[in-house]
């Protein structure tokens, strides 16, 4: 019989940076609807345009993390390439998560 390579998956941890991912870009994205509030000065009313942008922004996060956790399975990145990983990650991380809010955006006619 062949032996089964492990190659380090875990279910657990993926599901761990699965969510971190979502609540980090779930914070950020509260924050930005909350300063939105606070500039508009409390007069709009709550609805699809600030439900649907949580949504995606929040699922671009968890993919994000998901993401993250796949490529330092497969990279196995060291010492200051682990640094330069995660730099270089969280900038993608944060153009995948603004890319999702002017899709949202877009799909509400809000974004031309």
């Amino acid at each position: 019989m062949t032996e089964q390579q492990n190659f380090g998956f875990n279910s657990t941890l993926l599901g761990k940076r699965t969510v971190i991912g979502a609540g980090i870009a779930f914070s950020l994205i509260a924050g930005f609807i909350g300063f939105m509030f606070l500039v508009v000065g409390g007069s709009f009313e709550a609805g699809l345009w600030i439900a649907l942008p949580l949504l995606t922004v929040t699922v671009a996060g968890a993919f994000g993390g998901a993401a993250h956790y796949l490529l330092d399975l497969l990279l196995k990145p060291r010492d200051w390439m682990k640094v330069l990983f995660n730099t270089g990650f969280m900038i993608v991380y944060l153009i995948g998560l603004w890319l999702s809010l002017i899709i949202a955006f877009a799909l509400l006619g809000f974004w031309d």
